[in-house]
């Protein structure tokens, strides 16, 4: 069987090359102290209360504040530039098992399990950068 050739270009914001994007910072969002703050109260809450990858719930990771620039993010990551960085948590506070469930959090809990899915195919393109 012979697929035909797409013929058009893609016309849509996540169509772009690497200087294109650099020229821009809207898919860039720097973390203010609140949020770093609230971060991390919310991850020390987690385990605290002994939670792992494995049994973390929304209510474990409650970022009150902060969901709201996650749902922005993740809705900047379907629906315009396909790529979003959060920079400036303090990485060399935690330790790798500690990012990942702080990662993890992100990208699970502040959506509604009807939507990890696509949360999840996306995190590729989302990720937590250490301070510039």
């Amino acid at each position: 069987m012979i697929v035909p050739i797409r013929s058009t270009f893609v016309e849509s914001p996540a169509d772009w090359f690497g200087p294109a994007l650099a020229a821009t910072n809207d898919w860039i969002y720097q973390l203010t102290p609140a949020d770093a703050a609230e971060i991390d109260a919310a991850f020390r809450s987690a385990r605290s209360h002994g939670r792992t990858l494995e049994t973390l719930e929304r209510a474990d990771f409650p970022l009150p504040s902060f969901s709201a620039r996650l749902s922005h993010a993740l809705d900047f990551i379907e629906n315009q530039r396909g790529i979003y960085v959060l920079r400036g948590l303090p990485t060399a506070l935690y330790s790798k098992d500690d990012l990942r469930l702080i990662y993890w959090a992100s990208e699970n809990i502040s959506e509604p399990p009807s939507r990890r899915v696509k949360t999840v195919i996306s995190s590729v393109t989302c990720a937590i950068s250490a301070p510039t």
